[in-house]
């Protein structure tokens, strides 16, 4: 080949050796457009804590409603062996009886903190609640 020839030839292109991965920072903007990993999960961990802060808040809500039913029903109990409004008003020794030995026998372990227990007391109020006889 001639010297035109050679130079009026084409040549090959020299190849640049290919990427396969290049690493990026986990905070810079990715090509397609969507959030890095990095900011999304941050993203999502923000409002799981929103959502679960939002959920003890229900947990104290619900505790604290139970707390006030159940404990009214004690109350009322408790005003219907006693007596309310100064008027002493004993139910027969039967149902005294019978509403001690439901006391008794029912176990709750309140140290536990267990959902179990907190059935087994609305339970034991239920009960009681249907041993005292009906008011005059």
């Amino acid at each position: 080949m001639s010297d035109a020839e050679v130079a009026a030839t084409p040549e090959k292109a020299e190849r640049k050796p290919k990427k396969r991965f290049q690493s990026k920072s986990p905070h810079a903007p990715s090509d397609n457009g969507v959030a890095p990993r990095k900011k999304k999960r941050d993203e999502q961990a923000e409002v799981l804590t929103a959502e679960l802060t939002q959920l003890r808040a229900t947990l104290v809500e619900m505790i604290e409603h139970y707390r006030l039913r159940i404990g009214g029903e004690i109350s009322e109990l408790i005003d219907a062996v006693h007596g309310s409004n100064g008027k002493p008003h004993a139910p027969p020794a039967k149902v005294t009886s019978a509403i001690l030995q439901e006391l008794h026998e029912t176990p709750l372990k309140p140290q536990k903190g267990r959902a179990k227990e907190f059935v087994r007391l609305q339970q034991l109020v239920r009960r009681m609640n249907e041993l005292l006889p009906p008011e005059d």
